[in-house]
């Protein structure tokens, strides 16, 4: 075979190997554009499908949002007073509720296992439970209403298998006799007068969840003096991951917060307390919803 053959070999066999590539090109090319349209047709379900979900759970926050204890309300019974709630989500499972028997308020916080959708259905069953105990025994004391939660916690979830509980703080302020009873399951409160910072804790207590409850929730009595600060806050608040070392705000950080500004004007703490909370998240992602209630006397 001369050289002029192979040569013309070589190259009938480089054409057949292009057309070969080429042929594969195209069929490469065709599979991703058809794998384009796929995932932009699917793109599009998925952009539908999200803006339901979040369309549901917007019109879910206005149900959830009437149950909620508005500011407005609070200091229509305690001129002195604050909220600073913030949902991690859109909607969350921190609630702080009120209620009203001839001279006395009750006034609670709740802190309802997780957070997003079903923290919040939790919340809406947890505030009308409540109003339901306080509407048939509004004589019952802040122990005996924790208490009842429980009882009836348990008829609807111990055949469910249903763990979810939350920590909960019932306050019960007579204002004419400036006097006051608070029980707590596992939230505390907090009680600045007179240069004196008094911390009642929360019993190891679980609505609905017998198997982690350790004791039993008490009643504190106590007189509440001119020029007092009462706090109740959830554990969203103090495990806030931020700071330089990216640390949790801790509970000793917010108690030395409040006894830093309870002298101060309530819209004063309000703003000190968002600004200082903002600033420590920084960067970082919310861990989990957080309420503050606040009342000055």
């Amino acid at each position: 075979m001369s050289q002029t053959d192979v040569l013309e070999k070589e190259i009938k066999d480089l054409k057949e190997q292009l057309s070969s590539q080429y042929s594969m090109f195209e069929m490469t090319v065709n599979h991703l554009q058809k794998l384009q349209e796929e995932l932009r047709t699917s793109e599009k379900l998925l952009a539908k499908s999200n803006k339901k979900l979040l369309d549901s759970i917007h019109y879910s926050k206005n149900i959830l949002d009437s149950f909620l204890l508005k500011e407005e309300y609070l200091q229509a019974k305690f001129p002195n007073s604050f909220i600073i709630h913030t949902p991690k989500d859109i909607i969350g499972g921190d609630f702080a509720w009120l209620a009203q028997h001839r001279k006395k308020i009750f006034l609670g916080l709740g802190d309802c296992t997780g957070h997003g959708v079903p923290a919040a259905m939790l919340t809406i069953f947890m505030i009308s439970t409540l109003n339901q105990i306080f509407n048939q025994n509004p004589d019952l004391s802040p122990a005996n209403l924790i208490i009842e939660l429980d009882k009836i916690m348990k008829q609807y979830t111990h055949h469910q298998f249903i763990k979810d509980t939350a920590e909960l703080g019932i306050l019960c302020v007579d204002i004419a006799r400036r006097k006051a009873i608070y029980s707590g399951a596992k939230r505390p409160l907090v009680v600045i007068s007179n240069k004196k910072l008094t911390y009642y804790k929360g019993a190891r207590f679980y609505p609905g969840n017998p198997h982690i409850s350790t004791e039993v929730p008490q009643d504190y009595y106590f007189k509440i003096p001119n020029e007092s600060m009462l706090y109740l806050f959830s554990d969203g608040v103090t495990d806030q991951f931020g700071g330089e070392n990216h640390q949790k705000f801790s509970e000793k950080k917010l108690l030395d917060l409040f006894f830093q500004i309870h002298l101060q004007a309530i819209d004063y703490q309000k703003n000190t307390l968002l600004e200082v909370l903002t600033n420590w998240q920084g960067n970082n992602s919310q861990t989990d919803d957080k309420l503050i209630l606040g009342i000055k006397f």
